[in-house]
């Protein structure tokens, strides 16, 4: 998430910011749930990204969890905005199809590497042990390529406000 940060920080340097990474590796919703508040939601938070997908199961339980998850965030008195993230295994594997459900259900934004990343996998032009630190994990590089994937999406979405905005003058 540094990489994100980084991001915001260059897009919009005049702004008070402060990173809050409330990620725990090797967690799945149902504990991120148990711990919202304390390492999330107390801190007021204005934008967050959650991503489970590599460590939540795909059974109705998680998904239950991931949904309050998400909801409690949206509920939030400071209406924080949301944008889910999936991530994957080098076999392509994540819980992002019991998840995607629920960010068209709730109207969040969302990211999946599997979108993304699947198709050059597939056909030989990037190996998935370039971007994994082990078989599930990102590494550096898989960080790298996550983080631009969010900023391409902020920045579409700041584009698409500036034309909304300008149209609208």
């Amino acid at each position: 998430m540094g990489r994100v940060f980084g991001w915001w920080r260059a897009t919009f340097p005049k702004s008070r910011m402060r990173l809050v990474n409330a990620g725990i590796g090797q967690t799945n919703s149902e504990y991120g749930e148990k711990r919202l508040q304390k390492d999330l939601l107390r801190y007021k938070p204005d934008f967050v990204i959650t991503e489970w997908a590599n460590n939540d199961a795909i059974t109705p339980e998680m998904r239950a969890s991931y949904k309050r998850v998400v909801q409690r965030i949206l509920a939030a008195p400071n209406h924080p905005a949301v944008l889910m993230l999936f991530t994957m295994d080098r076999k392509w594997s994540s819980a992002e199809d019991n998840q995607i459900p629920i960010g068209r259900e709730l109207g969040v934004p969302m990211i999946a590497l599997r979108e993304a990343i699947m198709p050059l996998e597939k056909a030989g032009k990037f190996d998935p042990m370039e971007r994994t630190a082990d078989p599930i994990h990102p590494n550096d590089l898989g960080h790298q390529i996550i983080a631009q994937l969010v900023a391409y999406r902020l920045q579409s979405g700041l584009n698409n406000m500036h034309a909304t905005l300008s149209a609208s003058k």
